[in-house]
């Protein structure tokens, strides 16, 4: 179950509204999916952002989760949905797709881990 104690830093991703809508699905359907799947607590936040991001047309999901095998679940659970990756899809130099990552300053030891461990597994 979720431990909101455990969380130190929320993982946002930054999305267009028509592929926000795709992971949340209709009625929420697919988001709901994406957090049984990943035992994360995903949420997409659109109607309650700031004015500068509802006039860019862009929303955020925030995934919260206790560990990385569930945060790994939710980020490809989320990025499957909004751009149709088959999750067993291997690398293909003919479909490039680019995701930027921002991570703020205070997570980042948490990435790198002692000695760089972490980042290297990745």
């Amino acid at each position: 179950m979720f431990d909101p104690n455990a969380v130190d830093v929320p993982c946002r991703i930054l999305l267009g509204r028509s592929l926000a809508e795709l992971v949340a699905g209709p009625r929420e359907e697919e988001v709901r999916r994406v957090r049984a799947e990943s035992g994360a607590n995903v949420q997409v936040l659109s109607k309650t952002l700031p004015a500068a991001f509802l006039a860019r047309d862009e929303c955020f999901v925030v995934i919260k989760c206790d560990d990385s095998r569930q945060l790994r679940a939710a980020v490809v659970g989320t990025l499957h949905r909004a751009f149709g990756v088959p999750r067993h899809e291997r690398d293909d130099e003919s479909k490039s797709r680019t995701v930027e990552v921002m991570i703020p300053e205070v997570a980042c030891r948490h990435l790198v881990g002692s000695r760089g461990d972490r980042i290297k597994l990745l």
